[in-house]
């Protein structure tokens, strides 16, 4: 089988969080993907421009309740006019993600498995204080006790977390 000698070009947005409906950010960076998309097309080039939307999350679980939904419900009631935004400004993405895809979550999973054999990534904890509406963590007193400290961000009150996650390993 023969190597294309044709230039590849992969660009995408970043994925939106689906609190709410598209905005003008929103639309502003997936204007400029779009437009360097299209250059590269204009050069003969392979293009794939890919878009979408992260539905997990502390603000979404958080909006979804508010809102007396599920956290999926919630974001699926957006997608439409994400969609329909794109499609009014004549944005030409080659696919739109979810987080909630079951292609993207079975990606995912592969993903970590792979990295959990080859010892890349290792499970761990990290907490401190943090600030959900700015996802911010205030760690020049991760230490400190109650009462807890304002958000150096937007002085609202913080949280104490305790979260298990993966890290990367990056002496590897």
């Amino acid at each position: 089988m023969a190597q294309s000698t044709t230039a590849s070009f992969y660009v995408t947005t970043p994925i939106y969080y689906v609190t709410a409906k598209p905005h003008l950010g929103s639309l502003y960076s997936t204007l400029l993907a779009d437009v360097a998309a299209r250059w590269h097309k204009l050069k003969g080039e392979d293009v794939c421009f890919v878009t979408g939307t992260d539905e997990h999350g502390q603000k979404i679980a958080q909006a979804a309740a508010a809102a007396h939904m599920t956290p999926q419900a919630f974001v699926d009631s957006f997608i439409p006019a994400y969609k329909e935004c794109w499609e009014k400004y004549s944005i030409e993405y080659t696919h739109f993600i979810r987080t909630t895809d079951k292609a993207h979550a079975q990606a995912v999973s592969l993903w970590i498995t792979d990295l959990l054999k080859t010892g890349d990534i290792y499970k761990g904890y990290y907490h401190g204080w943090y600030c959900t509406p700015c996802e911010t963590f205030v760690i020049e007193v991760v230490d400190q006790q109650e009462p807890a400290p304002l958000c150096t961000s937007c002085a609202r009150s913080t949280t104490m977390i305790q979260e298990e996650t993966y890290f990367f390993r990056l002496s590897k």
